[in-house]
Formats: structure tokens, C-alpha cells, sequence
């Protein structure tokens, strides 16, 4: 089987996805590389494009051809591209997320959890970090 070669043509060749399962995939940029003629679309262009393909346009607009990565929408910010990718999936494949904070945090006087080895012992300092998970301390038996 061929690859896909536009969003159009998944939507088409898988009909049993769903309009908010294309939806998410465009929007964690599982989409990008779905374009015809070679073109790399960003996540808002591919949500444009789901869009053209899930909505029919009738027997008028369906003759024009697909304008692969010529949206109207900007890219998504970094800040914009991780909130989609904890919202839809629980965790990003790009930068951790402290890492667009880090700059901001030194200039502050926060030190990373890896600086702690090279501090000496009983200093005073701030930390800052993501929580992963929170843990309570267990309960007293009785």
C-alpha cells in the first residue's frame, strides 16, 4: 500500500478515524509529515487540513486541489506545541519542559536538581523542577 499523500487521502483510505482522532493526531504533529509534493506541514496547517477533509465542501469546491501547507494559521509556539502534547497524550517527545524555563530560573538563582553534587553541604538555595508525581508519607500501622 502507498503512503498516505495528504491528510485527505488518510482521512479517505481510513475512514473509521474520527474527526477528533485526526484532530489530535495534527495536533500533537503526527501529521506534519503527511503532505503532498514534498511540503512539511506544522501542526496548524495539518489541523487545517483535517478540517478540508472531514467537512464535505459539495460537488463545487471538491474538484479544487488540496493546498497542502498554505493555511492562514502560524505555527504553533513552543509553549503552545507542549500543552498539546501533555493535553492529548500525557507527555511530549520535544524538550523537557523545564527547558524553557532554565535561562529565566539561573538568571533567578534557582539551581536544577543536577547542580546539588557541586554545592557544599548545608548551603541555603532554591530549586526548581516539574513535579512528576506526588507521594504521601505512608500511613502509621496500627
Amino acid at each position: 500500500m502507498a503512503p498516505f499523500a495528504s491528510v485527505q487521502d488518510l482521512a479517505r483510505r481510513v475512514p473509521e478515524l474520527r474527526k477528533d482522532e485526526l484532530t489530535t493526531l495534527a495536533e500533537i504533529g503526527a501529521l506534519n509529515a503527511v503532505a503532498s509534493q514534498n511540503i512539511k506541514l506544522h501542526r496548524r496547517d495539518a489541523l487545517w487540513q483535517v478540517e478540508r477533509a472531514v467537512r464535505w465542501s459539495g460537488p463545487l469546491l471538491d474538484e479544487l486541489p488540496a493546498m497542502e501547507g498554505e493555511s492562514p494559521l502560524a505555527p504553533m509556539t513552543d509553549e503552545e506545541r507542549l500543552v498539546a502534547d501533555f493535553r492529548a497524550t500525557g507527555l511530549t517527545v520535544g524538550p523537557h519542559p523545564m527547558q524553557y524555563r532554565r535561562d529565566e530560573m539561573k538568571r533567578m538563582g534557582i539551581y536544577r536538581a543536577s547542580d546539588l553534587a557541586h554545592l557544599p553541604n548545608g548551603r541555603r538555595l532554591r530549586i526548581g523542577g516539574c513535579v512528576i508525581a506526588r507521594q504521601r508519607p505512608g500511613r502509621p500501622r496500627a
